[in-house]
């Protein structure tokens, strides 16, 4: 099973005007030294219902994998291996407690947004490394969980971001990580696709719209928003046709996520402006992590500086 740590969050809000509208900035900082960010707010939950395809720690996952009918499935019992496998780099391993690490940047968007362009042009300018969602250990295991119902097809996405967590662990004490579509991804398109049905979306106070108090938890989020027309759509049960009417519905989730909260950029707007901004907040974001890890008299990390490409 892959380490889980705890870490205590302050917050250091700032306020910004660009692209002509106003960017919330919560920037988390521990008192472990921000090694592992996770999400400990722990408020009461709901009752986990596993209809909506959202889980909110990694024993909730492991529930789904146990269930009678899917726990002697062979594909998921290779899984279950393979994850041993993945995870077991850090399950015995003490994070570096004597140097900084670097940025970690999650990229969402709607369908056609750009998070995968942006995502690739932001790796490019920061010198960082690229971790793939779902993380290609999976590629195998895709294509027989894509023809399964959907809480044991959720529950095979939401492992993968357990591992995609690891990766990035084990990467940016070296170099800042990207990635393109985490957690809140998954969790939109559940909750989206239980709206569309007729059900509406959880009340805004809900925990289904926070962080699992396990997994790793972004520096920054990014939101790409696109407004986009299908004609003469339909839904299917596993593929849902991305209707206007779905994308809105969507964007709303992303809405009210919080702990973290998502920054909405226009990924509609020209290239060069969005990636303008992406790339302040980035900036910005790197700056304070550094400004902490100095005061705490943390030895200084050897990389390129983020200002030494260009877009």
């Amino acid at each position: 099973m892959c380490l889980k740590r705890q870490s205590h969050l302050c917050f250091c809000c700032a306020a910004f005007h660009a692209v002509n509208f106003v960017i919330l900035i919560v920037m988390t900082q521990t008192s472990d030294v921000l090694l592992n960010t996770t999400s400990e707010l722990l408020l009461e939950s709901e009752p986990v219902d596993y209809t909506k395809g959202v889980f909110q720690s990694l024993d909730a996952i492991f529930d789904v994998f146990n269930m009678p009918e899917y726990r002697n499935i062979p594909e998921v019992q290779n899984l279950l291996e393979m994850f041993d496998r993945q995870c077991q780099f850090q399950s015995g391993k003490k994070y570096l407690r004597n140097r900084h690490r670097h940025i970690f940047v999650v990229i969402e968007g709607t369908p056609s947004s750009g998070s995968r362009f942006f995502s690739n042009k932001l790796v490019r300018h920061i010198s960082g490394s690229y971790v793939m969602s779902p993380p290609n250990c999976f590629a195998v295991f895709r294509q027989f969980f894509d023809s399964q119902d959907f809480i044991l097809r959720s529950a095979f996405y939401a492992l993968g971001n357990y591992i995609v967590a690891e990766f990035v662990k084990r990467t940016y004490f070296f170099k800042p990580v990207v990635v393109n579509r985490y957690w809140q991804s998954q969790a939109a398109l559940g909750l989206t696709k239980e709206a569309i049905k007729g059900k509406g979306l959880p009340p805004r106070d809900s925990s289904l719209y926070r962080w699992p108090k396990d997994l790793l938890v972004p520096d920054i989020i990014f939101f790409l928003t696109k407004t986009q027309v299908i004609l003469n759509p339909t839904i299917g049960d596993s593929r849902p046709v991305l209707t206007k009417q779905f994308t809105d519905l969507m964007i709303e989730t992303y809405t009210r996520m919080r702990d973290p909260p998502v920054i909405d950029v226009d990924g509609g707007a020209f290239k060069t402006k969005t990636f303008t901004t992406i790339k302040m907040l980035v900036n910005l974001t790197q700056q304070h992590l550094r400004d902490t890890y100095n005061a705490m008299g943390f030895s200084p990390i050897k990389s390129k500086s983020l200002h030494a490409r260009r877009p």
